[in-house]
């Protein structure tokens, strides 16, 4: 079992030498996405949504936001990539997609909103099959059509089908 370091003992504990230590390969601070133009594509694993504390611009009091997190891989090198979109990270969720799934996410501009008069985020999201692993089943009761362009949903059963980290 390894040896928890304690605030108090940090200093006082042997600490190993770090200087011959490596790095792993996946940048931990990431970055934003903030999608620039309509269409814009990324294919990337989800990894999770977690609850973050932001200021909020116009009241300067703190909110909860749900942030999407992913990992994406390019040229070999892994980065973590963050979204906060109330209509992505809402869809992730109704669709109970599993952490590992690879997804191919499309920013589809902004669209008015139903119930007032703002603008949001639209999102098209679409599960990758990967060469040699077996795809994730749908079965059809579970199929449906959502205005942010989703098209399935799967079972608990086919969730657990999924690749990991």
């Amino acid at each position: 079992m390894e040896q928890e370091i304690v605030k108090k003992d940090f200093f006082m504990a042997d600490l190993p030498d770090l200087s011959k230590a490596t790095a792993a390969p996946l940048e931990l601070t990431g970055e934003y996405w903030t999608p620039e133009k309509e269409g814009e594509i990324r294919r990337m694993f989800f990894k999770e949504i977690c609850q973050e504390v932001a200021i909020d611009v116009a009241s300067g009091k703190d909110i909860e936001l749900s942030v999407a997190y992913f990992v994406e891989v390019q040229d070999g090198n892994k980065k973590v990539i963050r979204q906060a979109s109330k209509r992505l990270t809402g869809a992730l969720e109704t669709l109970k997609i599993a952490p590992g799934m690879p997804l191919e996410i499309t920013y589809l501009g902004k669209k008015k909103n139903k119930t007032n008069s703002f603008m949001s985020d639209n999102w098209s999201i679409k599960p990758l099959f990967i060469e040699g692993q077996q795809p994730v089943q749908v079965e059809p009761q579970n199929v449906q059509q959502t205005e942010i362009g989703i098209e399935e949903t799967e079972t608990q059963e086919s969730a657990t089908n999924k690749p990991g980290f």
